[in-house]
């Protein structure tokens, strides 16, 4: 009975389990790879300018240029949860913002006001909707409100974030007096 027990643990360790994480790591491969697809650059932020989608006097290529950009067009306030739940996600990511082209007369949410949230005051031509730009500028996905959508927006965004580099650990050798 005992080497029953044995067998079967060895066996697990050495084909179950590594089938399990080749399973899991493959299928975030895959995940991976059609998210990749998903976000090829459809256009560039002077073509969503030029295709008068929003108009507004503030100069967005200034304030995207060089980090990933969440614009969000806010023509009502019944999205207002979600808009803060996207900046509560991302609120202490590095190389990350969000921009916000509020409808002129809608409340310009000055509680999230912050270093990485800007309120952009514009008239917008298109219904509420998210378009996420890369750190050069390039449009990656445009999304609604739906639910799916802004899931599919979250995880596309934390794919675009720059990673932080862990720590390395490193092996302290005692050194021996003489």
């Amino acid at each position: 009975m005992n080497k029953t027990y044995k067998f079967l643990a060895v066996s697990m360790m050495l084909v179950v389990f590594p089938a399990l994480s080749w399973y899991y790591l493959d299928t975030g491969l895959e995940y991976r790879k059609e998210a990749r697809l998903a976000m090829m650059p459809k256009g560039d932020l002077d073509e969503l300018i030029s295709a008068r989608r929003f108009v507004t006097d503030y100069d967005l290529r200034v304030t995207c240029e060089g980090v990933t950009s969440m614009i969000i067009s806010r023509k009502d306030e019944k999205n207002d949860k979600t808009i803060q739940k996207l900046f509560e996600q991302f609120d202490d990511a590095r190389g990350f913002q969000l921009v916000l082209l509020n409808e002129k007369g809608l409340t310009p949410l000055p509680e999230f006001e912050a270093n990485n949230f800007h309120v952009v005051p514009s008239v917008n031509n298109f219904g509420n909707e998210v378009v996420l730009l890369d750190d050069q500028l390039r449009i990656r996905s445009n999304h609604t409100f739906e639910n799916e959508d802004v899931q599919n927006l979250v995880s596309y965004t934390a794919l675009l974030l720059p990673r932080d580099v862990g720590r390395d650990i490193k092996e302290h050798k005692p050194t021996i007096e003489k």
